[in-house]
């Protein structure tokens, strides 16, 4: 990672510590031989390399600034930024070990593993060059994209099969089929390196697994949580401290706290309207009626809203009623889309995004609570949304 004061301070205090057992102690040692290891562990704890990134990028690009930025192992984004010239641009700098970093010029970027070298990356090819390291990372997200692009095409023949019976086999096969590819690609390079590329893959590996579960089987990423606990058994000391693994752990944890079977977690929510003040989720849920909650926003995708309207239509009633939570987003905005959307169930307002901190998950999810507000099913999938309301209401 890039040197920071901290471990500096760290390292002096080291050297002291060292020279007042040479004193008080008295070691039966020379002097020349106390100061050879004081310089040794000197060396060790400052020791750092230089680095080099060059690059190429069209000539168009020539003045706009160019940033060299971390991915998640230091607290600082921007490490550095230079003006491209004559196509050209150059980052120097000092490195302790390796780092996660990116090469950003407006909308493009390159991701590469940062290290004491003379590094070369041509922006749009994607090329690193002279480290072994980012030898590997190129190769990996070669086949990564070749991947992916088989998982897109396995996924619009499988959501375009009309019986729901076939279509729900299709997906649990390849859904195997996929996550045993991923894991040989991914798993090799996580469990061998723990160092930044080591990071660099895991990360993607989490992505595109969490991603595909919210397409495929739950609308939400890392539900069963055994697939985040097998990438995270791989990953060693040094990966699971990076910022985006912590995060991840957290909001697994919070998911486990938060799934079937368990309580539901209250929190504070605002009302719109001539009612409008604060209220409680409490006030909605155990109550004794069965309770879909949809947590959304303006943003959220709107194809299963048709489903919802059918549901809230045909089941509301004194067993069960739909309750919208609007995450984080303006009033005004949602306000319009209430119109828009035809939700005429109701709605309450999340603006501090307490969602994400209490279910770890934020606009998308979707919770059904019975009447005692214990959870029932989270993250409910569109296929099978109709039929869980249905089975549970006995029609």
């Amino acid at each position: 990672m890039v040197i920071r004061p901290g471990y500096r301070r760290i390292c002096l205090f080291t050297v002291f510590l060292l020279f007042l057992k040479c004193c008080f102690i008295r070691w039966s040692m020379s002097k020349k031989l106390f100061f050879v290891i004081v310089t040794v562990v000197c060396t060790a704890c400052f020791s750092r390399g230089n680095y080099t990134v060059t690059g190429t990028v069209d000539s168009s690009y020539d003045g706009k600034t160019i940033y060299l930025e971390s991915l998640g192992d230091t607290r600082e984004r921007i490490i550095d930024s230079t003006v491209v010239a004559d196509g050209k641009f150059e980052f120097r700098g000092r490195i302790t070990g390796d780092s996660c970093c990116i090469i950003r010029l407006e909308y493009d970027e390159i991701a590469f593993v940062l290290e004491a070298a003379d590094i070369q990356i041509g922006i749009g090819d994607e090329q690193c060059a002279r480290t072994d390291k980012n030898a590997v990372l190129y190769e990996y997200a070669k086949q990564a994209r070749c991947l992916g692009r088989q998982i897109f095409d396995s996924h619009t023949i499988v959501m375009n099969t009309k019986d729901a019976a076939v279509r729900q086999f299709r997906k649990d096969s390849l859904w195997t089929h996929w996550k045993t590819q991923w894991k040989e690609l991914a798993g090799p390079i996580v469990s061998r390196n723990d160092n930044a590329l080591g990071a660099f893959v895991c990360r993607d590996w989490m992505s595109w697994m969490g991603v595909y579960q919210m397409a495929w089987i739950s609308g939400e990423p890392f539900r069963p949580f055994e697939d985040f606990d097998t990438i995270y058994a791989m990953a060693g000391k040094r990966i699971r401290s990076f910022r985006f693994m912590e995060r991840e752990r957290r909001r697994v944890d919070v998911c486990r706290r938060t799934a079937e079977g368990m309580p539901f977690v209250d929190f504070p929510v605002g009302k719109e309207g001539a009612d409008s003040g604060s209220v409680r989720l409490a006030d909605y849920i155990g109550c004794g009626k069965y309770v879909l909650v949809d947590f959304w926003n303006s943003y959220s995708d709107t194809s299963y809203i048709a489903d919802l309207r059918d549901i809230w239509k045909n089941s509301r009633g004194d067993r069960f009623e739909i309750l919208g939570v609007v995450v984080r987003r303006p009033r005004s905005m949602a306000l319009t889309a209430f119109e828009k959307l035809q939700r005429p169930w109701p709605q309450v307002f999340d603006d501090k995004n307490l969602t994400s901190e209490s279910y770890g998950s934020g606009a998308g999810l979707r919770i059904l609570f019975d009447p005692d507000g214990k959870i029932i099913a989270r993250g409910i999938h569109r296929d099978s949304l109709k039929t869980k309301i249905a089975e549970i209401l006995g029609e």
